[in-house]
């Protein structure tokens, strides 16, 4: 049987006792631990400990292993034709790469409750906010547990607190990261969340969902990220048409109304001049300074005549002085790894794709962010993505619920 997002009320209370907390824990530790060398050893052995309770190698496909051999391979290449001493996190990323593949699925389809990812999104829009609204004790806290530790004067505190009063949610010269500080790191965990939670509320009415929705929408606009706004308004619209689609009453045809509205409503701002006034609906300043620059730099790459192996198996590494800043999922895929594992990457996730439950599919918008950004690249954000996505791979996920 596939796992279902909508059990009876005892199913509901197994689900939500104590000793099924670790999938929430895992995912708090995964957004909210700071950033450091414990936290990029921890990492590793937090998936380890997901794998030995709850892996099964009788569920893993054939293109993971296909995709572990792939970066062995890279490895072994960069080992011998490489002199440098590398990058440690560099290392580090590449053996949790490994690690979430042959450990895939290292999760089960438990239900995260509503407290976690209400506290979740608070907590981050409270980070975005902390200067704007000016509490010191708020500014100290987030500066002592989530310090900027690079080279960007506008992530400085310094330059924060001297530009409190020119904030908001929609300048477009102070884009909001809270924590993460990066702002389209932060929009990114932030759809993530919004995926989970309208998975987890599934069968829930839109009146329920309101209040995070609201929060939700301040805090994704105040990054000013486009791919973060459209993604979300996907996620969100997409979520409507799967709960009322094969619903035949009043009710049913003023939400899908609704929908229709807001999707014209949304191509009527990009189309209007309030879009170039608003960073996260200029797409058109995205596609020309964003998306076609991410283009020009791989396309650059691959005219660089890279040798034959290096095409096919990648350099295992992006870092030192051949440092390449792609800031896209499939341009650091075929740099690291070639093109041989983009191929096997993409056959992976389209098997997940297939065998997942209908109702759970809307976590794959996410993938979106590949074009524009990295997830399994991004050494937070790919644990955090491939912990949710083993959550909600159905197809692997066979639940006994009394058993669990």
């Amino acid at each position: 049987m596939n796992t279902k997002y909508k059990p009876n009320s005892q199913i509901s209370n197994k689900l939500s006792s104590p000793k099924n907390t670790l999938i929430s824990l895992a995912f708090m530790f995964g957004l909210f631990m700071p950033d450091g060398n414990l936290f990029y050893y921890l990492v590793p052995i937090f998936i380890l400990i997901l794998a030995i309770r709850y892996h099964k190698f009788q569920d893993a496909l054939i293109s993971q292993y296909l995709i572990i051999i792939l970066i062995c391979v890279s490895f072994f290449l960069h080992a011998i034709t490489n002199s440098d001493d590398g990058d440690i996190k560099g290392y580090l990323r590449n053996i949790v790469i490994v690690e979430m593949f042959l450990f895939y699925p290292f999760a089960k389809a438990i239900k995260i409750s509503n407290a976690y990812l209400y506290f979740a999104l608070i907590y981050i829009f409270i980070s975005q906010i902390s200067y704007m609204i000016g509490i010191d004790p708020l500014i100290t806290f987030f500066n002592d547990y989530y310090p900027y530790e690079g080279d960007r004067y506008w992530y400085q505190s310094d330059y924060l607190i001297s530009n409190a009063d020119s904030m908001s949610l929609i300048n477009r010269n102070f884009r909001l990261g809270g924590l993460f500080h990066n702002a389209n790191l932060c929009a990114i965990f932030l759809t993530i969340i919004l995926a989970v939670y309208l998975i987890e509320n599934f069968g829930k009415s839109i009146k329920y969902k309101l209040p995070f929705i609201i929060i939700y929408s301040m805090a994704i606009v105040g990054t000013g990220s486009r791919t973060g706004f459209f993604v979300s308004f996907l996620i969100i619209i997409y979520s409507i048409y799967l709960r009322y689609k094969n619903i035949r009453n009043v009710v049913s045809y003023i939400y899908m109304l609704v929908a229709l509205v807001g999707v014209t409503v949304f191509i009527y701002l990009l189309s209007s001049g309030i879009a170039s006034d608003l960073r996260f609906l200029d797409y058109e300043e995205g596609l020309e300074k964003s998306f076609f620059v991410k283009v020009q730099i791989l396309v650059h790459y691959l005219l660089s005549d890279p040798s034959l192996l290096h095409f096919l198996f990648g350099n295992f590494i992006n870092a030192g002085s051949n440092f390449i800043q792609f800031d896209s999922e499939i341009g650091e895929l075929i740099y690291n790894f070639g093109y041989t594992a983009l191929i096997a990457w993409l056959l992976f996730f389209r098997m997940i794709y297939k065998r997942m439950d209908p109702n759970h599919r809307m976590f794959f918008i996410i993938f979106l962010w590949t074009l524009t950004a990295t997830l399994m690249f991004a050494y937070r954000v790919g644990f955090v993505f491939m912990l949710i996505l083993s959550k909600y791979d159905s197809g692997s996920l066979k639940i006994n619920y009394k058993n669990i």
